[in-house]
């Protein structure tokens, strides 16, 4: 009955309840009992971004591509692939590099992130433009970043 106290409020579940009432629990020292980690207070809520202002955002193509394939809440690239100079890259896709060499056809290259899946089904890219993710101009912005790297 005790572990079955314990594991209620450690959040655990146990297999069976026969077990829980005959296995044997070892002794516990002070010294090898686990610490319990303080409880944090409640967090307020975040409060909203702010808006950045029209002149702070990017006008050029490059620049907006670059900030979309960065943002995590729209091309999100980096969760999938690695870019230079982006942070915390994913490793499943190939990395963004030499684009213009593997893909000298910018509307290849659009048609990838457009709906990869039509080119290949077994992918895992998402269709940023058939599922509205991105509009056709945020991929025109992300194709010309990727034509940099």
């Amino acid at each position: 009955m005790k572990l079955q106290v314990l594991a209620a409020l450690l959040g655990c579940t146990l297999a069976s309840t026969a077990w829980a009432q005959t296995a044997p629990m070892a002794p516990m020292s002070p010294m090898s009992a686990p610490m319990a980690a303080p409880m944090a207070a409640p967090m307020a809520p975040a409060a909203p971004a702010a808006a950045v202002p029209a002149a702070a955002k990017p006008s050029d193509p490059v620049s907006m591509g670059e900030a979309i394939a960065f943002d995590r809440g729209k091309g999100n690239c980096l969760a999938c692939h690695v870019i230079a100079g982006g942070s915390l890259m994913g490793n499943v896709g190939p990395a963004l590099k030499d684009m213009k060499v593997i893909m000298p056809d910018s509307k290849q290259l659009y048609a990838v992130i457009y709906n990869e899946q039509a080119r290949n089904p077994g992918t895992v890219m998402p269709a940023f433009g058939r599922n509205g993710i991105l509009t056709p101009e945020e991929i025109n912005d992300v194709v010309a970043y990727l034509y940099t790297k």
